[in-house]
């Protein structure tokens, strides 16, 4: 299609990451493009040359101040079917441990919050959980 449009962006992680007793790490923040606060999954974008699960691990490092001990990229999604827009990513960590406290700055202001598996739906139902990645991770994990 000669005027065909696409928005390329980089590939990213999302992480469902939990605890060995099955509760579920969600950041609360703001988010510019929603103009609320908002529940997601952690993650950010993957560098040039990076893995995917490298990508996962340093993000949950940097975002919450957690690792995991068992790691598995459970999807690689399209974000948009019309524009492209890259790839999600979706990564399970399991056995979380808190080693350090996140470095927060201006930009991204992050609140580690747990909930149960069963909480999940209820917050997407609530509008508390709005991203549509973070919906998405959801059926990725049968939740």
């Amino acid at each position: 299609i000669p005027d065909f449009h696409g928005i390329w962006t980089p590939d990213y992680v999302a992480l469902f990451a939990e605890t060995d007793d099955g509760q579920v790490l969600l950041g609360r923040l703001y988010k510019q493009g929603t103009g609320t606060v908002t529940l997601i999954f952690p993650g950010g974008v993957i560098d040039r040359g990076e893995e995917a699960l490298v990508a996962a691990q340093r993000e949950l490092l940097e975002e919450t101040g957690y690792t995991a001990r068992e790691w598995t990229v459970k999807a690689k999604m399209v974000v948009h079917g019309n524009y492209g827009c890259g790839h999600a990513h979706f990564v399970h960590a399991k056995g979380l441990t808190k080693v350090q406290e996140p470095p927060h700055d201006d930009t991204e202001e992050l609140t580690v919050e747990f909930y149960s598996r069963s909480a999940l739906r209820g917050l997407l139902k609530r509008g508390e959980i709005e991203v549509m990645d973070c919906a998405a991770i959801l059926g990725v994990m049968g939740v």
